[in-house]
């Protein structure tokens, strides 16, 4: 369903975010990091995005990463 949301409209940040969340639960953690990146060069400015960012590269035990993702949220939310 969100794949093809994806198809039909490319810059579908909404649609990313939720296929992205559905990876991150099947623990498919580079399927999910592309499309919250294809996401980012949309939305740059986009704090789930860097949310679950940050989320994945704490799952993978990227802290150095995954600080620097949620830095940016905390920097977009001020």
């Amino acid at each position: 369903q969100f794949r093809e949301a994806i198809k039909l409209d490319n810059s579908n940040i909404d649609a990313r975010i939720e296929l992205a969340k559905i990876y991150m639960e099947r623990k498919l953690y580079d399927n999910a990091e592309a499309e919250l990146r294809s996401g980012l060069e949309i939305d740059n400015q986009n704090l789930k995005i860097y949310m679950l960012l940050g989320q994945i590269y704490l799952q993978i035990d990227e802290k150095t990463k995954a600080g620097q993702c949620f830095n940016m949220a905390v920097d977009i939310d001020e």
